[in-house]
This record gives C-alpha cells, structure tokens and sequence, in this order.
C-alpha cells in the first residue's frame, strides 16, 4: 500500500493542528464527494462538532469528533488536505460565470490578510505554509473552523470520498478492510494463513 506512509504522515500533521478546534460548518461544492450520509444530512450533523481526535485505519483519514460520531476521508488517487490559516476568502464567482470550469474547477481561495505584520514574522513563530491560489483549486469540500481556518478537501479527479459515520458504526463504515499493517494481529501466522492454498 505505498499510499498508507503518505495518509500516516497527514494524520500526524492533523493530529497537530486541529485537534480541538471546532468545525463551525463545512461546505460542499462537488456533491459526490460527500459518500455518507446524504447531503443534507451531512451539513446539519457536521456543523458544531469538535475534532477529538485523528487516527489512520489502512488509508482512511478518521477524525473523532464530538457527539460519538467520525468523519472518514479516503483520498485515493488525487485527493489532498490543506489548512488556509484565518483570513483566507472563498470567491464563488466562477459558478455563475461559467458553470462548467465550476464543475471543474470550484472555487477560489485567496489570502486576504495583506503584509505579513511583524509579529508572524518573529523569528520564533513556526513558518506558517503559504499555498498559491493554484493549489487550492479543486477544492470539493471545504471546512470552516470557528477559528477562522479552513480545513480544504481538494481533489481534482473526484475520486475521494468523505463520509460521516456515527462511532457504533465504525466497522460497517471500514468494512473489507484487513488487518491493520502496522497492528498486533498483522503476524506472520496470519499472513501464512491468508496466503495458504494461493498461487499468486
């Protein structure tokens, strides 16, 4: 699975910078991406919810989020996450320009926060990402933190899914998974077990 390092790696970065933060409410603009529940659903259950927690079950990003419930993000071929910090504006414009480039492309991110003052350029402030309005582009969906960031699902070939899934219904969310590689019960005796009477 050469993509699981990669999804480690976000659910460490994500573990860092948004557990505790609270999700103010998400916006979808390519709806196929949200793959449960519907739609609707979806917007009125993730508005409010604080982030607990972000693990990695196989290649799924899992964010534990209050009111016993967990967003799954699967990013597949294309899909990316970024953090804008506060100040960074979305234009929706393109929708009502040219409806097609919008199926395309979603919406503008741009960074409105003007100079950098010198506080964020003390030296001893962590250096804060800074993301060109080409890599926001594609963004399907996008989640407003009540602190102003924004959390950005982006995918340009729209194979990633995000989903919201009450925590009683972890397995049947992961369901065909196997084990976990890097868990206790991936041993050599299972793996000799599955691969027994195979000639591939």
């Amino acid at each position: 699975m050469p993509e699981l390092p990669e999804v480690e790696y976000t659910a460490r970065q994500l573990r860092a910078s948004v557990v505790g933060a609270t999700i103010r409410d998400a916006q979808v603009f390519w709806e196929r991406s949200v793959g449960h529940p519907d739609l609707p659903d979806f917007l009125a259950e993730i508005a409010g919810r604080r982030v607990e927690g972000v693990r990695r079950r196989g290649k799924f990003l899992l964010l534990d989020l209050s009111g016993e419930l967990f967003l799954s993000i699967h990013r597949r071929m294309t899909g990316n996450l970024l953090l804008l910090p506060a100040g960074w504006e979305i234009y929706t414009s393109l929708r009502e320009e040219n409806l097609a480039a919008w199926n395309t492309k979603g919406p503008t991110f741009r960074d409105c926060r003007g100079a950098l003052d010198s506080a964020r350029q003390d030296a001893a402030e962590p250096a804060e990402r800074i993301y060109s309005e080409s890599e926001t582009a594609y963004c399907r969906v996008c989640f407003n933190l009540e602190d102003g960031r924004r959390l950005l699902f982006t995918d340009p070939r729209k194979f990633g899914r995000v989903e919201l899934w009450p925590c009683e219904q972890e397995a049947e969310a992961l369901q065909g998974l196997g084990p976990e590689p890097l868990g206790d019960e991936f041993t050599v005796e299972w793996l000799a077990t599955a691969l027994a009477g195979r000639r591939s």
